[in-house]
């Protein structure tokens, strides 16, 4: 009885121990198994539609493998996501097309018409967050140095599990916040005036315990054929 006691103990302190546990503060806090990828772009085409703000005034173009992005005014490229409630990740790696800007690289989630959350990283190595409600623009996070941003090429990762927000650059997290009042669907890049080269944009849903891993099912409705046809499993 001992014997059989004991190997019950160590089965289940085994099976505990590979249990894998979410640590969204952690880049690679989160199981593959968990994150689905919904949306891929490396620019080795220019298949894939990009949104914009203006098309007369945006400039798109594809070469070598990058997106490079331009305009005169503050314009907008964006994808458009419904994604799943338990959380899910935005990751892109970009630089300045112009060494010389003193404008930041921005980057937008949960965007509408008139409202969204921007992640911007200044050359100055310093980076912030803004919340944009119509003409007012807000500090949601104070601009704050990093020795995390690199002079070229930086990559972001903006993570949302549950009610938190974790911003990444280059794989470190450099600041934490509570989900503010968003309900866009827009995903993408404001230029601030700063021509950007975008290397790849990638958009994933974070799924708990596998709750919709066959993606019949996404937040309690089913999935179109269409939509389902966009995942990558």
């Amino acid at each position: 009885m001992k014997i059989a006691a004991l190997i019950i103990l160590f089965t289940a302190s085994f099976v505990s121990t590979n249990v894998f546990e979410w640590n969204p503060e952690e880049y690679h806090g989160i199981s593959d198994d968990d994150v689905k990828v919904i949306f891929f772009d490396d620019f080795t085409n220019n298949k894939k539609f990009w949104k914009k703000s203006d098309f007369k005034k945006t400039k798109i173009s594809i070469e070598s493998g990058s997106c490079h992005l331009s305009a005169k005014e503050e314009q907008q490229i964006w994808q458009e996501f419904v994604m799943d409630k338990d959380g899910f990740e935005l990751e892109t790696s970009f630089r300045s097309a112009k060494p010389k800007s003193k404008k930041p690289l921005n980057v937008f989630i949960c965007g509408s018409r008139d409202k969204m959350l921007t992640f911007s990283i200044f050359p100055d190595k310093t980076y912030k967050v803004s919340l944009i409600e119509g003409d007012s623009k807000k500090d949601f996070i104070k601009k704050t140095p990093s020795a995390f941003i690199n002079t070229t090429n930086n990559k972001i990762t903006i993570r949302k599990v549950d009610e938190t927000l974790y911003f990444f650059i280059n794989e470190q997290l450099t600041a934490t916040h509570t989900f503010p009042n968003l309900s866009g669907y827009r995903y993408g890049f404001t230029t601030s005036k700063n021509d950007i080269v975008i290397d790849y944009f990638i958009m994933s849903d974070l799924v708990k315990d596998k709750r919709n891993a066959d993606f019949n099912m996404k937040n309690g409705e089913p999935i179109d054929v269409e939509e389902r046809g966009r995942y990558k499993m």
